[in-house]
Formats: structure tokens, C-alpha cells, sequence
């Protein structure tokens, strides 16, 4: 996993993992999330996007969605 901090507003962080399902076969993941906002310790609007590969079968399932964080005590 790495994370990138270029500035006050935005973090984003990529990731990828190898997932061994119940039959044996082999997953390959792929992940980029984000995290959006002018005061990361407040709140963040955090999108993601990823990608499952299966090396023996052809095609992507690609998955996406979209967080909201709230800290009420800052």
C-alpha cells in the first residue's frame, strides 16, 4: 500500500492485494481511494475504485464506491 499526501485537501492511497478464493484459484486486486476535503481531521468525502483480475480467466470486475467521514469531536 502507498499513501500520497500532496496537499491540505486531498490524500490518496493505492493498494493491492492477492486473494486465494475457495477453490484455489488466485485473485489479484487492485485499489485507488482518495480522501477529499479542506480539513482531513474534520471530514472527508472518500471515492475508490478497484479492480479484480483472475490470471486464469479473461476480464476485470471492476468495483467503485463512495465514503463519507465525520469526526463530530473536532
Amino acid at each position: 500500500m502507498a499513501a500520497i499526501r500532496p496537499g491540505r485537501e486531498s490524500y490518496y492511497i493505492l493498494s493491492g492485494t492477492v486473494e486465494m478464493t475457495v477453490d484455489g484459484s488466485t485473485m489479484l486486486a487492485r485499489n485507488l481511494g482518495a480522501g477529499l476535503s479542506n480539513d482531513l481531521s474534520r471530514w472527508a468525502i472518500r471515492p475508490e475504485i478497484g479492480f479484480l483480475i483472475s490470471p486464469d480467466d479473461e476480464g476485470v470486475y471492476v468495483s467503485y464506491g463512495l465514503g463519507f467521514t465525520v469526526n463530530p469531536s473536532k
